[in-house]
């Protein structure tokens, strides 16, 4: 872990940073041990990352493992739902969504379309 006596901003558990990466907590805390995310046990021995850095590492990840990317009105219609509704499933975590370079919101279709797949009932 990185020895920093006191991180600035705001810090999440890891796994929070597992949900926001979409990836195993294993893999979170592998990415801490080998500096690629900056991380520190608290005093309680939980480990915490700043939520910046974990929006910036999935930034990352959404670049190059999140193939076609999609805005909200295409995932509105594929899901069949309102586009506010949308945002509710980003907002909530249920979906992966964040602002493109343009400021607009874009997912990952195939995230929209395993959801669709998930909850068709």
């Amino acid at each position: 872990m990185t020895d920093v006596s006191r991180p600035s901003g705001v810090l999440i558990r890891t796994t929070e940073a597992s949900r926001r990466l979409g990836i195993p907590v294993d893999e979170v805390l592998e990415l801490i041990s080998s500096k690629q995310l900056p991380g520190w046990q608290t005093d309680e021995g939980i480990v915490v990352v700043p939520a910046d850095a974990v929006e910036h590492r999935r930034h990352q990840l959404a670049g190059s493992e999140a193939g076609e990317l999609i805005r909200t009105p295409e995932a509105s219609r594929r899901l069949g739902i309102p586009i506010q509704d949308v945002y509710l499933l980003i907002f909530a975590g249920e979906l992966p969504g964040w602002p493109n370079e343009d400021g607009l919101v874009v997912l990952p279709a195939r995230a929209v379309d395993e959801y669709r797949r998930h909850t068709a009932g």
